[in-house]
């Protein structure tokens, strides 16, 4: 859900394309795979960690320093 508000607020503000709802949706999705790979047991607790941070910089890269066009 935070991708999508963040979705619906670049495109308050300007126009966006939708590649960048996919972009935001694929960073979502490593981070919350990475998140329950890493709590269930299957991965390392710390490996899910790490790869779920890379999810979420790479939506805060998308959101902060990629043009929205």
């Amino acid at each position: 859900l935070q991708m999508v508000e963040f979705y619906f607020i670049l495109a308050a503000v300007a126009v966006v394309s939708a590649g960048i709802f996919w972009r935001l949706l694929l960073g979502s999705l490593v981070m919350l795979f990475a998140g329950y790979l890493g709590e269930a047991g299957m991965i390392n607790a710390w490996l899910g960690f790490l790869v779920g941070m890379a999810g979420w910089l790479f939506i805060l890269y998308e959101i902060f320093a990629v043009k929205p066009a």
